[in-house]
């Protein structure tokens, strides 16, 4: 009887260890299809058809800081913008963070893009005419960064 209870034993341990390296393997393997595609480069947008109208984003200035601020002066070809910003806390209260641009020839304000209470990020996408333009910064207890983009328009080719 002690025989055929060893032999039991022992198909249960190798049904045991069995059982572990096939889920050893599995997990193996998952971690290096993870791997894998963390390695992939990042998928690319798909590529429009020949003739279809695009636009395309080019960097203008960025800025940062705390407090008001005034950029300088910038052209604005298309007058088409994009303002993406982000706000974090530099003071015990809740901040206010306003962007506006303005005509660097008269001063007046011309668009608001962001006008936010308390901290986060975004995009804003304002347009006006082609003109000069600057930055005006209003802000209160937070610590700002943005950056101004002009969009360009065209055709693919």
């Amino acid at each position: 009887m002690g025989a055929g209870w060893r032999s039991v034993m022992r198909a249960s341990a190798r049904r045991s260890m069995l059982c572990r390296s096939a889920v050893a393997s599995l997990v193996a393997l998952t971690a290096a299809g993870c791997l894998v595609r963390a390695a992939a480069p990042p998928d690319k947008p798909e590529p429009q058809p020949v003739g279809a109208e695009a636009v395309s984003w080019q960097p203008l200035g960025t800025w940062s800081g705390t407090g008001s601020s005034q950029s300088e002066s910038f052209i604005g070809n298309t007058g088409a913008f994009r303002v993406r910003w982000e706000a974090r806390a530099a003071g015990p209260q809740p901040g206010a963070l306003r962007i506006a641009l303005h005509s660097a020839v008269s001063g007046r304000p011309i668009v608001t893009a962001v006008e936010v209470r308390g901290v986060g990020k975004g995009e804003s996408v304002v347009s006006d005419d082609p003109r000069v333009y600057y930055v005006q910064v209003d802000s209160s207890n937070l610590e700002w960064h943005f950056t101004v983009e002009e969009g360009v328009f065209g055709t693919v080719r």
